[in-house]
């Protein structure tokens, strides 16, 4: 990493009326990691529309950042404000580090709050602390700068995981519509047997008013003639009810089970709704994300027609149409690329090469050394930058040695390839 480069030590220990350090106080090329980790994107936006930082309506969020970064090394009243700003939002956590005075208490607070989740708080009060010293600082940073690549790590995870969601949501779909057939029949059939238990119920009632009825006639007619005849009929009717009752009690035991029955396909049926619910919000991310993707495609195949706006150029080339041609755009043009994506650089030669270009490479100083992009640029044509996937300190050195040169040179918002084909697009104009 270029940022941190110059050296610059904090006595370990706090002495008396030691203060904090203000934001444009803090080491030079610190300033964008502290804008870009302790403000969030409301907070870009909310500074964006401040009349005092004097930026454009329509300026993006890369620009705004851009901008504050450049602002926050000057003491000047855009750095005052920020200054306020960011103690006011991470008041807690530097009210928290202010009893550290010594580089082992930062650590071990540092380190209890990366575990938690409070980075931003966190980074604010170890950068204006004075006690940290420079290697403290320049470790605290190189965990800061790594988190910005594990968001690369998870989109391609998410990328990957795209067909199996689609995979899991058609099988949720045909359970759901399964389950929904299931709970149809069962709902039909629950009709028809609550028909029956009606009809039972209305024929125990009528029983019952029949068994009153007897009770009086047999009062009224104990000391009568027809007693005898009537206890003969009431033992009959009794045992026709006793029959009734007991036919009674085994179809409510049964209502019984099917009620249970009904309530758990009810929670089932609530269940299965809920997880297609689940995976029509994971189905909808996932479309998302795919037509981010087919818009990324769609740059990239729209480049490849700008080809025919160079055959003009071609006309009067003595190489057309002979062994040495290149090929149209860029002609035979060397690109060297600084910084980007490991993983892609197969995938950058080849949309160079496929537009009649050479291709380099250098990563801006991660692995291969910094003493080769001197030799790099003599042999370039033209170079090639993303600014998120490179240090600003990397950025601005090869932006010095382009211009000290006298070659072109392209920043890309980003490390994709659709950016490297809008890149060549401007080095061929």
């Amino acid at each position: 990493m270029c940022a941190g480069s110059e050296k610059t030590t904090v006595g370990s220990g706090v002495g008396k009326g030691k203060k904090r350090k203000k934001l444009w106080e803090i080491q030079e090329g610190y300033h964008c990691s502290v804008v870009g980790t302790c403000l969030s994107k409301s907070d870009l936006q909310t500074l964006g529309r401040k009349k005092l930082f004097s930026l454009s309506s329509d300026s993006s969020e890369y620009e705004v950042h851009s901008a504050l970064v450049g602002l926050a090394s000057v003491r000047q009243p855009q750095s005052r404000y920020l200054q306020k700003l960011l103690d006011k939002k991470h008041h807690q956590a530097v009210t928290r580090y202010r009893a550290a005075d010594s580089e082992e208490k930062v650590r071990r607070l540092w380190d209890e709050d990366f575990e938690s989740g409070r980075v931003a708080g966190a980074y604010w009060a170890v950068m204006t602390h004075p006690v940290p010293g420079y290697r403290l600082i320049s470790t605290i940073y190189g965990r800061v700068h790594m988190l910005g690549h594990e968001c690369m790590t998870q989109f391609q995870y998410r990328k990957k995981s795209i067909e199996q969601l689609r995979t899991r949501l058609k099988l949720f779909e045909e359970v759901l519509s399964s389950e929904r057939q299931i709970s149809r029949e069962t709902a039909v059939v629950m009709q028809e047997k609550d028909k029956l238990i009606m009809g039972l119920r209305r024929e125990h009632d009528t029983l019952q008013e029949t068994n009153t009825a007897f009770s009086l006639r047999i009062r009224d007619f104990e000391t009568n003639r027809a007693y005898r005849a009537l206890m003969e009929e009431r033992d009959r009717i009794g045992d026709e009810l006793a029959a009734s009752r007991q036919e009674c009690n085994l179809l409510c035991g049964n209502m019984d089970v099917i009620s249970r029955e009904r309530d758990e396909m009810q929670a089932e049926l609530e269940r299965t709704r809920s997880e297609a619910s689940d995976m029509k919000k994971a189905l909808m991310d996932t479309r998302r994300q795919i037509r981010k993707i087919e818009a990324e495609l769609h740059a990239l195949k729209a480049f490849r027609y700008t080809g025919a706006e160079m055959e003009d150029q071609c006309i009067v080339c003595d190489d057309r149409d002979t062994e040495r041609c290149p090929g149209p755009d860029l002609c035979g043009k060397i690109v060297l690329y600084v910084g980007g994506m490991h993983n892609l650089v197969p995938r950058y030669r080849n949309l160079v090469e496929e537009h009649g270009g050479r291709f380099l490479h250098h990563d801006g100083g991660r692995e291969a050394a910094r003493s080769l992009l001197p030799k790099l640029l003599h042999t370039a044509d033209a170079v090639v930058c993303p600014v998120d996937c490179i240090s600003h300190d990397a950025c601005t050195c090869v932006k010095k040695m382009c211009k000290r040169n006298d070659k072109p040179f392209v920043m890309m918002r980003s490390a994709g390839l659709s950016s490297l084909a809008r890149g060549l697009a401007e080095i061929v104009q």
